[in-house]
């Protein structure tokens, strides 16, 4: 069984990774267009 301390910790895995992902899409992007920010 997983504590309900897991499953939040879970959720908020999901979310910072989904949050990196569109990060990362928009650095690709800016990447392809030459444009650098941070």
């Amino acid at each position: 069984n997983r504590t309900p301390i897991d499953i939040t910790i879970k959720i908020n895995d999901k979310k910072l990774n989904l949050n990196w992902n569109y990060v990362q899409r928009i650095a690709n992007l800016n990447d392809e267009m030459g444009i650098i920010i941070f």
